[in-house]
């Protein structure tokens, strides 16, 4: 079955094949069977249809079984025509609810809103009709009636993973967090290995706080997809809030060794290296600088080497850099801050509460972390 990732949602291409009378076409019913019990997307199987349909022109679960195959090896155009003509033969919602799917592919969303509408109008409970129009509805920004759709779904197909794992990405666009984890906490106990919502699930747990609940289900995640990075970056900030430096460090190294130009890693691990209990500036250093030199307009990253520098006594540099971080971004109350530590390291006190406050008046929280200089 074809599985469609959109912003993240997914629902199921129809594989489904409705029920037909071959009076006129019996040696094209046993060709089509064959297919049918193909069922591979193979050269085989599509040539099985093919050949139905020469021989039964006229069959349109042929042309439908066929626009399947035809999608699923990314051959849109084939098989829209393939759908199309199922549509002409014999209307059905299925082969609306096809072509809905595979407009969506395309990215042609009033086409496919009016296919999917097109397929409800014969069947008001055809569950995957409702997940794609919803779909069309969240990348249109209409997450409320994206919501109203799914709902709709779930009264039909209560039992579906996807309906629950996409109504909680719905859920989540609007703010509604705590019903949301409800329903990516339904999707997993219908389908322990729905891997998006393990993903998904965990970066809702981080946004309320709960970071055991974060790392159990991340923990899980990373087992049902271990070659994906991002499963470890958000692992190490769970990790990170729990305090344990060292699980954090694993997971970033773990994200860097199969995505190793991505620079919010790099900066990431570099901060952990000085935030852990036995910190490590000079590797934090090399870190830092790798990802300055991938990406020399990043203020965050030039902030943390700067970090980085200070705790190596390397305070000109440190300067440099942090002088640099500013000037890309001057809201960066981070890189003040850092700058009002060297100072006051370095026995400049008016410059590091000058440093200080700017840092605190661009963001107030910073202020509890400051060390200040009559302190």
């Amino acid at each position: 079955m074809n599985r469609i990732i959109l912003f993240p949602l997914y629902f199921l291409l129809l594989l489904s094949t409705p029920r037909s009378v071959f009076s006129d076409c019996p040696e094209a019913a046993k060709l089509f069977a064959k297919g049918v019990e193909l069922s591979d997307g193979s050269k085989a199987e599509e040539g099985y249809y093919r050949k139905a349909i020469s021989l039964c022109p006229n069959m349109a679960e042929a042309y439908y079984n066929l626009g399947v195959v035809l999608a699923k090896r990314g051959d849109y155009a084939s098989a829209m025509d393939s759908y199309k003509k199922a549509v002409e033969l014999f209307p059905k919602g299925i082969y609306y609810t096809a072509i809905g799917n595979l407009k969506l592919q395309m990215k042609d969303y009033s086409a496919a809103k009016e296919a999917y509408n097109k397929a409800l109008e014969m069947d008001p409970k055809d569950s995957d009709a409702l997940q794609g129009l919803s779909v069309v509805y969240n990348h249109l920004g209409l997450y409320t009636k994206a919501e109203s759709v799914l709902r709709k779904a779930l009264e039909l197909q209560g039992d579906s993973a996807a309906i629950n794992y996409n109504l909680g990405v719905v859920l989540e666009k609007q703010n509604k967090i705590i019903d949301a984890i409800t329903a990516y906490e339904n999707a997993i106990s219908i389908d322990d290995r729905h891997f998006a919502a393990h993903f998904y699930l965990g970066l809702a747990y981080q946004k309320t706080g709960r970071y055991e609940d974060s790392k159990k289900v991340l923990e899980r995640a990373a087992t049902l997809q271990p070659e994906w990075a991002s499963v470890y970056r958000a692992l190490a900030v769970t990790y990170e809030k729990l305090g344990d430096f060292e699980r954090a460090e694993m997971a970033l190294k773990k994200a860097l060794k199969l995505e190793p130009d991505y620079v919010p890693s790099l900066t990431n691990l570099g901060i952990i290296l000085l935030s852990k209990t036995n910190p490590n500036p000079l590797e934090a250093e090399a870190v830092l600088q790798e990802a300055v030199k991938k990406d020399a307009t990043n203020s965050r990253a030039l902030t943390a080497l700067g970090w980085a520098q200070i705790e190596l006594g390397r305070n000109q540099q440190a300067e440099n850099s942090l002088r640099r971080a500013i000037e890309l971004d001057g809201t960066n109350a981070y890189a003040y801050n850092t700058l009002g530590v060297l100072y006051y390291r370095m026995g400049r006190s008016e410059d590091a509460e000058e440093a200080f406050k700017k840092a605190v008046s661009l963001n107030p929280e910073i202020a509890r972390l400051n060390k200040r200089v009559n302190h």
